[in-house]
């Protein structure tokens, strides 16, 4: 198939004249007619009804315009993604993030952004909100993805997403060191946690704690303010410095704590408490640090994709 056939036709027909198309493309007039004439023998079609003043487009010239205007914008469009993928962009990449996103969310997003971009080199770390936020102000990464919202006014906060927390317990709690309740008598979980959960509840509860700088325990403070809970009130058995940990120290039995429902999808957990207010995943940069054109396409990329626990199927 010959492009530059279908281009002539449309000359023609926008311009309603064999002359000043050729003068259009650069072309005689003979040459320009000879481009149609091929086509027009090719599909066994008249294109044109002519007579002394102008040119018509046939029935049949009609529907070949509309496709050869079609496959011109396409072979464009091909044209152009080409020579886009001849610009190589190469260069690093240095993300931050804390467990949360930096586990469920991250690494599917810098799947999508390798995918156009394959020559970035990807540098990822992964630690406690805090930490991460502590990076970024160093020009350690370029940017940060946390649970909870830093308020250093050097850096810019956009919220990009939600993620809820829950109570989690071993399946099996018979074994656990649990305060008693209610005259001596612990209820049934599944019972006592129908009620909410309130500060005598929480006291009796061993807990695993994560460390000051994460985003989920600073958002789990502020959810038990909210709810007229004070925090201090957690009987703390052991702190650890990452989820996992936590999620492993509960599913064998040592107490109960608090994750992201990303989190809790495990068989040997139990979900006893989910919080009903969300708490939001957040987008940090520095306002110090100038944005290299990767970080910008990746921060980009970022926005668009607005990490929702309904949409990854959580």
């Amino acid at each position: 198939m010959n492009l530059r056939r279908f281009h002539a036709l449309i000359e023609v027909a926008d311009r309603r004249s064999f002359s000043d198309a050729a003068h259009a493309m650069g072309l005689t007039q003979p040459a320009i007619s000879k481009q149609i004439k091929s086509l027009e023998d090719e599909l066994g079609v008249t294109f044109f009804l002519r007579d002394a003043a102008s040119v018509q487009l046939t029935e049949a010239g009609v529907r070949a315009y509309q496709t050869g205007k079609r496959l011109l914008q396409e072979y464009q469009g091909l044209v152009d993604y080409c020579r886009g993928m001849q610009e190589v962009v190469r260069g690093r990449l240095r993300v931050g993030a804390s467990t949360i996103p930096g586990t469920y969310l991250l690494p599917l997003a810098l799947r999508e952004f390798r995918m156009n971009y394959p020559h970035v080199e990807l540098n990822v770390t992964v630690a406690s909100s805090g930490n991460i936020v502590q990076r970024l102000l160093q020009g350690a990464v370029d940017l940060a993805i946390v649970g909870s919202e830093p308020s250093h006014e050097e850096l810019s906060v956009t919220p990009i997403g939600k993620d809820e927390l829950v109570l989690i317990s071993p399946r099996d709690v018979s074994h656990l060191n649990l305060e008693t309740l209610y005259n001596d008598q612990w209820e049934d979980l599944s019972t006592l946690f129908a009620h909410g959960l309130d500060q005598q509840r929480l006291q009796a509860l061993p807990m695993i704690g994560r460390e000051r700088t994460s985003g989920t325990q600073t958002s789990l403070e502020t959810t038990l303010r909210k709810a007229g809970i004070d925090p201090t009130c957690q009987r703390v058995i052991a702190h650890v410095e990452d989820t996992s940990t936590l999620v492993a120290m509960v599913a064998s039995g040592i107490g109960f704590g608090v994750v992201s429902a990303r989190a809790a999808q495990r068989a040997d957990l139990a979900i006893y408490h989910r919080f009903k207010e969300p708490r939001t995943l957040y987008l940090v940069t520095s306002k110090r640090q100038v944005q290299d054109g990767i970080a910008l396409r990746f921060i980009e990329h970022l926005k668009a994709t607005q990490f929702e626990r309904e949409r990854d199927g959580v």
